[in-house]
This record gives C-alpha cells, structure tokens and sequence, in this order.
C-alpha cells in the first residue's frame, strides 16, 4: 500500500504540491516555516496541500484503494 502511496506521490502530484504535503505531513513543519522557504505565502500553502491532497485520493481510487483511511494519515485530523 506504501508503495502505490508512493507512486502516486511522485507522479500525479507537481513539484510544489510533493514538497509542501511531504514538509506538512510527513516532516511535521509549520506551514508558516513552508512558506518562508518556499517563498510564498501561508494561503498559497493550504492551496498547495488542498490539492496534493485531492490529487492523491484521484489517484487512490484509480488503483482501488480506499482513500479514506490512507487521506487520515495526511489530514489534519490524521
């Protein structure tokens, strides 16, 4: 299951939306500290991961997977 998290990760989501959901979710940094190193600014970060977040649940169900569980991990919530 990892792995199909993985692919989806690196081939459905663009640069930018790979690098703020892994800082976020994975790494655990403020989104505030985010945006700094990115150069942008807070609303532009939870765009980012809106969408990251979206485009992985697409990406789950194409392969049969249920999103729910895995999207918990990656919430806010999670």
């Amino acid at each position: 299951m990892w792995q199909a998290i993985l692919d989806v990760i690196e081939n459905d989501l663009t640069e930018r939306q790979r690098q703020v959901l892994v800082a976020v979710r994975v790494e655990n940094y403020p989104m505030s500290e985010i945006a700094r190193l990115l150069d942008t600014n807070i609303n532009n970060i939870y765009k980012l991961l809106h969408d990251a977040r979206l485009k992985l649940k697409r990406g789950l169900e194409e392969l049969g997977l249920d999103p729910q569980y895995i999207l918990q991990l990656f919430s806010d919530d999670g």
